[in-house]
């Protein structure tokens, strides 16, 4: 689980940082990391490099930006429908806006309250996701880990991953997400028996396919979404189904 914070303000940022830091250690809880965000534009492009089930601790107001939290909270949930999203503001009377928007916040925290309060309510929070992650996360999970990519995904949620020409770029295409990561497809490959090298540019998930289609050499998938399938791998591929 990595945990995330948008928040303009340098010193609250680290603030909250620091607590973060001190209440998972009081508590051998494990993280993946911390990352720290001042706008919301560099948070919003790494959703697509880190995968899903993440926490995020997002300030609703951000001076300088066109994006409000709420809104940045949206794209999140779009993108990450398993994200944990908590909002740290002084502003409580935004805590209706939060239905408006329909991105189900877990909490909404005061930063103007005394410290050992805000921090009593962080570890609250922090014990509860820390439960539930362990009670709701998928058993059948993709886990993707190298020094330049991290994430984890339902397995039932992939489609299919392909490579961008010229790059060592992938793409994961998933039921209700796409996200791009720096790899190789034989090493994927090789991490799950249900991942097929349908083409030298595409790896699919044979569990999510409805049908192949021979004449036009395409694999259909069980959303109708498309991929190719070499002429050669189509007689392996309909064995494996």
């Amino acid at each position: 689980m990595h945990i995330n914070i948008l928040e303009d303000d340098i010193i609250q940022q680290q603030k909250l940082k620091r607590y973060l830091v001190e209440i998972m250690q009081e508590n051998d809880w494990s993280y993946q990391q911390i990352n720290t965000y001042s706008r919301p534009e560099q948070l919003l492009t790494t959703l697509t490099s880190h995968g899903t089930h993440h926490l995020y601790f997002l300030d609703v107001e951000l001076k300088g930006s066109d994006k409000k939290g709420f809104e940045v909270a949206k794209e999140i949930r779009n993108h990450d429908p398993y994200a944990i999203i908590i909002f740290v503001t002084t502003h409580s009377e935004f805590l209706s806006l939060t239905f408006k928007y329909q991105v189900s916040a877990l909490d909404f925290i005061a930063k103007d309250q005394d410290a050992r309060n805000f921090k009593q309510q962080l570890e609250n929070n922090l014990q509860h996701v820390v439960e539930q992650f362990n009670i709701d996360t998928p058993l059948d999970l993709f886990q993707f880990d190298t020094p330049k990519a991290h994430f984890k995904i339902p397995f039932s949620d992939i489609l299919y991953f392909e490579t961008q020409p010229g790059t060592r770029q992938i793409v994961l295409v998933g039921v209700a997400q796409r996200m791009e990561f720096t790899g190789q497809l034989q090493d994927i490959a090789a991490m799950d028996s249900r991942l097929f090298r349908s083409h030298r540019a595409y790896l699919v998930n044979t569990n999510n396919i409805e049908q192949i289609d021979k004449v036009n050499n395409v694999i259909i998938f069980k959303n109708q979404s498309t991929c190719l399938i070499s002429r050669r791998k189509v007689k392996a591929l309909i064995n494996i189904l």
